[in-house]
């Protein structure tokens, strides 16, 4: 009988002992790129330029930035007014395909914590 619960104890213990480890997540690579949003970004700060017009930065500063809770009531329509901003003669004065489209979205999404 003394002999089972020495046996039984010795397990416990290993048992404990093997699962008491620290915990260690996954942590996220620091230098994985989202590239659609750097696209994103390089259209919107005017590296990548969408016509022969200004770029969303010239346009969008000082007073005439851009603001969370302004964007956030856009937000279903933003496709519809980045369009307009391209397009326009006195602004963008060019075009934008589908994959510059979702970039720049992306970016303003998380740029300014937007709900998609």
């Amino acid at each position: 009988m003394h002999t089972y619960v020495l046996l039984s104890l010795t397990l416990l213990l290993a048992a404990q002992a093997l699962g008491s480890g620290s915990y260690l997540p996954n942590r996220a690579d620091p230098y994985a790129h989202d590239t659609e949003y750097d696209l994103g970004k390089a259209i919107f700060v005017g590296d990548v330029s969408l016509g022969s017009g200004r770029s969303c930065a010239e346009c969008h500063n000082g007073s005439n930035s851009l603001k969370s809770g302004s964007l956030r009531k856009m937000s279903l329509r933003i496709n519809t007014q980045i369009q307009k901003c391209v397009t326009e003669p006195d602004r963008g004065n060019g075009s934008i395909d589908d994959t510059q489209m979702e970039a720049l979205r992306r970016f303003l999404f998380r740029r300014y914590r937007l709900k998609p």
